[in-house]
């Protein structure tokens, strides 16, 4: 029972996270740019960070909670915990573009700060918003790998 209500949080701010990322990236971002007052599109940012952080570490303290469970429930094959581990690697790349995210928000650096090289552009990319939301997809691809793995273990 405890299982499925942890489960539960897990996927609602699963739920939350992505799509507050889409909102973002698809409405917000674009909306943005054509604002007059940039002191609106910050607050919204701002509000956007909140909500994201809040998300991000209930998904993570659900995650460990959840995966404690199956490790220690179940007699788990070598091919989840590689899974495992790529999985919470993956994880800790988005919560580090997270962090890098909200730092921008919160610093709202102006685009003349941001010098053209190509080693910045690729840092972008390796950073970006973008980058984040499809690593997510990539790890709920792999909980699902992980799901087939321990289904077939019992």
């Amino acid at each position: 029972m405890l299982f499925r209500v942890i489960l539960g949080i897990h996927l609602t701010a699963i739920a939350a996270w992505l799509g507050g990322m889409l909102f973002f990236l698809l409405v917000l971002r674009p909306a943005s740019k054509k604002m007059i007052y940039p002191e609106i599109s910050r607050g919204i940012g701002r509000i956007f960070q909140e909500v994201s952080e809040i998300s991000l570490w209930v998904i993570i303290g659900s995650g460990l909670l959840l995966s404690l469970n199956r490790l220690l429930l179940a007699n788990i094959q070598a091919s989840y915990l590689v899974v495992l581990v790529v999985k919470v690697g993956l994880v800790v790349w988005i919560v580090l573009i997270a962090m890098n995210v909200w730092g921008r928000v919160s610093r709202a650096r102006p685009a003349s700060e941001i010098k053209p090289s190509i080693a910045n552009r690729i840092l972008r990319v390796v950073w970006s918003t973008n980058t984040q939301l499809i690593l997510a997809v990539v790890v709920i691809f792999l909980a699902e790998i992980l799901r087939v793995i321990y289904n077939r273990s019992l």
